[in-house]
């Protein structure tokens, strides 16, 4: 019996569900985590990349981005080192998460016609296909539209109907004066997402009814 289906069997199942998150950027990773502690209770978040401080900033030579998910994701040989460990807490699920818009500007995904009926199939499948096969049942696939910070949008701004049609929401965060322009683009600190992030998980019911891959990673999270 693996180390996983004995903690769920026993008693002691009470301890908090372990999760290992897989993302572009350490903002990406604030919304991530709160989210998916709003969604099941007491998480232990375990980040995996990019690599943080105890104040979610991006550890000093890490490095960020989708070539670092698809990096780490090759050096996956076996998916049991990370939910039956023969040292340390099995996890419960293991999240990635990729960008759509990030995905359309390396190729690796053609812009879609017809935003509302965005289906993220295809773009999850190109992420599996970075991974060891067969894909382990508790890996949960996250693909915002078009970024996390169309979620963030949903949050803050309730007569903006179609979020996900915002084709850079992180712009639309700079315009509205919520962030700050940077010399390479909207400037993100994750101070100021973990401020964003709360008001998604107390708005998380209006963000999931906008943001379809936002109620996806929920359901996937309550399924893993």
């Amino acid at each position: 019996m693996s180390a996983r289906s004995e903690r769920k069997r026993s008693s002691a199942s009470a301890s908090p569900f372990v999760i290992g998150v897989v993302c572009e950027g350490s903002t990406d990773l604030v919304i991530l985590r709160e989210i998916a502690q709003s969604v099941l209770g007491e998480i232990d978040c375990r980040p995996l990349q990019p690599l943080v401080d105890e104040l979610d900033r991006q550890v000093p030579g890490g490095k960020s981005g989708w070539t670092e998910v698809r990096a780490w994701c090759q050096r996956v040989e076996q998916f049991s080192d990370y939910f039956d460990p023969l040292v340390g807490d099995p996890f419960d699920a293991l999240l990635i998460c990729m960008d759509l818009d990030i995905a359309i500007r390396a190729g690796i995904q053609k812009a879609p016609e017809n935003l509302a009926s965005y289906d993220a199939t295809a773009l999850c499948s190109v992420v599996k296909t970075w991974l060891p096969a067969p894909i382990h049942k508790h890996v949960i696939i996250a693909i915002p539209v078009m970024s996390t910070e169309a979620w963030i949008v949903a949050a803050l701004f309730p007569k903006e109907k179609r979020p996900e049609h915002v084709l850079d929401p992180a712009q639309m965060l700079v315009k509205k004066g919520k962030i700050e322009q940077g010399k390479a683009g909207p400037w993100k600190r994750s101070k100021e997402y973990r401020v964003f992030s709360k008001v998604v998980v107390d708005r998380l019911s209006r963000v999931r009814d906008e943001c379809h891959e936002a109620n996806r990673l929920g359901v996937d999270l309550i399924l893993a």
